[in-house]
């Protein structure tokens, strides 16, 4: 059979999945002609999703806004995927945010920006939806996944596919539990207060790195304290966790985060009113009279988000030089792998694959210096082997290229059994402990309720012109078990560097 090359419509050719929705893929793609990459959004099956936010961002395209994702092109063309059947769909190509989502830093992070670098994120994010309401577009599903960052970390509003025009009188159930606001689902509702409670919702996250409430109704132990009105009762619970997170949290914070999630939407601000409120006055003074210190700041948010981002690691020639052990070709099942035996899941005729061009670096670890590339793979497998159990994972060895596939399936209640086992073994204070229980119900899971089903990554090593770069590929499951999964592996690989 030949080897079809994945591209779109003849001019782009695919170089990775980077994630995928219920009605779209979005694929990594190369302009052959400019040679740059872009992001490519293709619809899965013949329909109208992407006529919405096509039409959205094409309007948008002429004002070039620097906070709102850009669109390239759009066409319905040929999609050649390898192995599968050519396809006729509708596709745009967009601007690609190399860092991904603002969400998964928070969530790797475990914690919020601050008071002062919130105000900073926060302030384009604001400005962007200004420009969008001010074109008469309400978003309708605004949320942290759909906050991209570029290669400079800056925000850009993306994901206008639930957005509509006319503002007044919606009904449609759209949008995402953790963020929407109580009226959608229950009466006809008015769009662009429905962006003020979800930025309202993001604000609150970015500041201090949990949701401000689980459901936004009168039964939710946190926001019926909103609903009632009783502020400060609902700061009482709130204010401790800001505290051990070193955090104080101003009066003029309160009473703007209050304002935009407030039940009724006729009593929440608009766009115009946020972004004159009292507490954005400081940026946005800094901005004009002290430019400086604002550069100071942007500075230190972006160097923070590259602590976040996998570091470089420098590799020494004494890493990995175990002595080298005969063993036959490993099965691709590792229910056969045995534990005192360590398997060679790649043969030393095992290449790199060599990436000429810039890739998307979203999940990675780059290592500079000498590596030998079969043996970190062979050691990497059976680490993961060890760490995880047999029963646990499944390996699957590529025999031509260095990458391998992980399925998880464990059950996530024995998860947490053995969550709560090793926090009372480090036999942590009560009172502490009880701060921690409530604030687990704050915090940011972009899947809601979903139960635990397994989940599949995909391990990649790839070589660039000057270092080697393990990529984590997300295959199924919920996107959060992947972060913890990445992150709990990503340390793993640390300590197979020193």
């Amino acid at each position: 059979m030949l080897d079809v090359i994945e591209k779109i419509n003849e001019k782009y050719l695919i170089k990775e999945k980077l994630g995928s929705g219920g009605q779209a893929n979005v694929f990594l793609v190369l302009d052959k002609d400019t040679n740059e990459e872009y992001a490519a959004k293709v619809l899965k099956k013949e329909s109208n999703a992407l006529d919405i936010e096509i039409k959205i961002l094409n309007t948008f395209k002429q004002y070039h806004n620097p906070y709102i994702i850009n669109i390239i092109e759009n066409g319905e063309g040929v999609i050649i995927r390898k192995n599968r059947e050519t396809m006729i769909r509708k596709y745009c190509i967009l601007e690609n945010a190399l860092y991904g989502n603002i969400f998964d830093y928070i969530y790797i992070k475990n914690g919020g920006f601050g008071e002062l670098k919130g105000k900073i994120i926060f302030l384009k994010i604001a400005e962007a939806i200004q420009f969008c309401h001010k074109h008469n577009i309400c978003h309708r599903d605004l949320k942290l996944e759909n906050i991209l960052l570029d290669k400079n970390f800056c925000p850009k509003v993306s994901d206008f596919g639930l957005s509509c025009e006319n503002a007044s009188n919606l009904v449609q159930n759209f949008g995402t539990e953790v963020y929407k606001p109580p009226e959608v689902g229950k009466s006809p509702y008015d769009g662009f207060k429905v962006d003020i409670f979800c930025l309202g919702t993001i604000l609150i996250i970015l500041v201090l790195g949990i949701k401000g409430f689980g459901k936004p109704n009168s039964k939710d132990t946190y926001y019926s304290k909103i609903y009632n009105k009783q502020f400060h009762l609902y700061w009482k619970l709130i204010d401790p966790f800001a505290k051990s997170k070193g955090v104080t949290l101003s009066e003029e914070f309160k009473k703007l985060y209050i304002k935009m999630v407030n039940y009724k939407a006729c009593n929440r601000p608009n766009i115009d009113e946020i972004l004159n409120d009292p507490w954005l006055k400081e940026i946005k003074d800094m901005i004009i009279n002290n430019k400086e210190k604002y550069d100071l700041l942007e500075t230190e948010i972006r160097e923070e988000f590259i602590k976040l981002t996998p570091s470089l690691k420098e590799v020494c020639h004494k890493i990995l030089e175990k002595k080298d052990k005969e063993s036959e070709v490993a099965s691709y099942n590792t229910k056969s792998y045995n534990i005192d035996n360590e398997e060679k899941f790649f043969t030393e005729d095992c290449k790199p694959k060599f990436e000429e061009t810039h890739m998307n670096i979203n999940y990675c670890i780059k290592i500079k210096g000498y590596l030998n590339p079969v043996k970190f793979m062979n050691s990497l497998c059976n680490i993961l082997i060890y760490k995880y159990g047999i029963d646990n994972c499944y390996i699957e060895a590529n025999k031509t290229k260095l990458k391998f596939n992980i399925l998880f399936e464990e059950e996530k209640e024995e998860k947490k059994e053995e969550e709560k086992k090793d926090e009372e073994k480090e036999g942590k204070k009560e009172e502490g402990k009880a701060l921690e229980d409530e604030i687990e119900k704050l915090k940011i899971d972009n899947n809601g309720d979903e139960e635990f089903n397994g989940l599949s990554l995909q391990v990649k090593l790839i070589k660039t012109s000057d270092e080697y770069i393990i990529q984590f590929v997300h295959k199924e499951g919920n996107r959060k078990d992947f972060l913890d999964k990445y992150v709990e592996i990503s340390k793993l690989i640390e300590n197979l560097m020193n």
